[in-house]
C-alpha cells in the first residue's frame, strides 16, 4: 500500500474527527472541539498534527500538544490513530515516527498518550516503540434510571442550615465579578487534582474564560456552584453531552476550607436531578486513579466503574 505523511491543513478537521469519532467514539469528538482547540491555545503551548493519506482519502492522524493547565515545556501530549481497514500497513508507524522527529528540535524529555484497556493491540504498538505503563484514568457511568437518591435526602436542606445555597451559572451571570469568583475557585481547586502531567499551572484569566465557560460543550444551566454568602466555595460542570443519551462531568472542586460537609455529593446529586429532568440516561465522568476521595463519591452514588483508560509514556 501507498500512503504519504503530510502536514495537517485547515482543510482536514472533518477527516480527523471522522477518525477521532470512530477510534474513540466515548469521547464525543465534534469538529468544532478540535477548532476550539486550536484557537484558544495559548502561544506558549506548542503542537502540530499530521496526517496519512491513501489516493487522497486521509486514513490517519497523529498529534502532538501542551496543555495550558498542566505545562511542562519538556513535555507533550501524544495523540491519533489510523482507521482500521488502514491497519498494519506501517501508516501508524510512519505517523509516529514524523512525530518523534518534529520533537526533536524541542527538546523533550517525555511524550505521554493514552490507551483504552479494552484495546490491547494498541498499547502493544505503542509497547513496542518505546511506552510504559504508569497510570490509570477511571471513566464511569452512572445510569439514571437505576439512580436511587433516597440516601442523600436531607444534604441540601442540611447545608442550606449550614449558610450554603446553590446556583447555576445562569443565576450568577448578572452577579458582580462572577467570572473573578469562578476562576479563583477553578484555580484553587485544581491545584492538588492528580494529573499524568505530575503539574498543575496556573492559567491566564482571559483564557479559563474562553475554554471553561464557553464553547458549544459549555452548559450554563449544567454548571453548579455552592455559595456561603457571597463566597464561592464548590462547583461541578456538567457538559459535552448527547440530548437523550448522557451528559459528562468535567470537573468537580472544593475550596479546601469546605471539605468533608459533603459539597462535593451535593453538587452531584444536584447534577444528576438535572440531567434527570433533560430527559438524559446516563451521567459519565473520568478521574485518575489516585484520586481515592472523588473515586469513592462516585462508587458511593452508584457510578459503574468502565474499562480503564491506560496511561503511557515515552522518555527521550
Amino acid at each position: 500500500m501507498t500512503f504519504t505523511i503530510r502536514e495537517f491543513i485547515s482543510a482536514d478537521y472533518a477527516a480527523i474527527t471522522k477518525i477521532f469519532q470512530l477510534i474513540q467514539p466515548e469521547d464525543g469528538w465534534e469538529e468544532s472541539d478540535f477548532r476550539d482547540e486550536d484557537t484558544t491555545r495559548p502561544d506558549h503551548c506548542k503542537h502540530q498534527k499530521w496526517v496519512a493519506e491513501v489516493d487522497d482519502k486521509v486514513v490517519g492522524v497523529s498529534l502532538y500538544d501542551q496543555r495550558a493547565n498542566t505545562f511542562d515545556p519538556k513535555k507533550f501530549w501524544l495523540d491519533g490513530g489510523v482507521l482500521p481497514e488502514y491497519r498494519k500497513q506501517g501508516i501508524g508507524t510512519a505517523l509516529l515516527d514524523q512525530i518523534f522527529k518534529d520533537l526533536v528540535p524541542l527538546d523533550p524529555k517525555e511524550v505521554i498518550t493514552a490507551a483504552g484497556e479494552n484495546t490491547p493491540d494498541v498499547i502493544k504498538f505503542l509497547e513496542k516503540r518505546g511506552f510504559e505503563t504508569f497510570n490509570h484514568v477511571w471513566e464511569s457511568h452512572l445510569n439514571l434510571d437505576a439512580y436511587d437518591p433516597t440516601p442523600y435526602e436531607g444534604l441540601l436542606d442540611q447545608l442550606n442550615g449550614e449558610g450554603i445555597t446553590f446556583k447555576t451559572y445562569s443565576e450568577l451571570v448578572d452577579s458582580e465579578n462572577h467570572h473573578e469568583k469562578l476562576y479563583n475557585l477553578w484555580s484553587i481547586t485544581k491545584q492538588d487534582e492528580p494529573t499524568v502531567f505530575g503539574v498543575v499551572t496556573k492559567i491566564e484569566f482571559e483564557h479559563f474564560v474562553k475554554t471553561r465557560l464557553a464553547g458549544n460543550n459549555f452548559d450554563p444551566d449544567g454548571y453548579f456552584v455552592a455559595l456561603d454568602g457571597n463566597d464561592y466555595v464548590a462547583f461541578s460542570n456538567f457538559w459535552g453531552s448527547k440530548p437523550g443519551e448522557y451528559i459528562s462531568i468535567g470537573f468537580t472542586g472544593t475550596h479546601p476550607d469546605y471539605r468533608g460537609r459533603g459539597l462535593a455529593t451535593a453538587l452531584k446529586v444536584i447534577g444528576n436531578e438535572y440531567a434527570i429532568s433533560k430527559g438524559f440516561k446516563q451521567v459519565r465522568t473520568s478521574n485518575n486513579s489516585v484520586n481515592a476521595p472523588m473515586l469513592a463519591v462516585n462508587v458511593r452514588m452508584g457510578f459503574d466503574r468502565q474499562p480503564a483508560i491506560v496511561v503511557l509514556k515515552r522518555l527521550f
